[in-house]
């Protein structure tokens, strides 16, 4: 019932959680291990692959960025 209606499977969406509340803890300027257990990720490795899977990016080139806008 649940992939009928969101279209993914609930492990798929758990992951996109995941992947949102790291993605905010990196915007806040936290390190990529801090942000990987704060989201509830097993390692730091298993959210690198799955932040640049979902977003084309690292989460440390996400963190960089994010901070040069906001800087200017």
């Amino acid at each position: 019932m649940f992939q009928a209606e969101l279209g993914i499977t609930p492990a798929r969406y758990v992951e996109r959680v995941r992947v949102d509340i790291a993605r905010a803890a990196l915007d806040a300027g936290h390190c990529v291990g801090d942000s990987a257990r704060r989201a509830g990720f097993g390692s730091a490795e298993t959210f690198r692959r799955v932040f640049s899977s979902q977003l084309g990016v690292s989460p440390k080139a996400h963190r960089d960025r994010f901070r040069t806008v906001a800087s200017h």
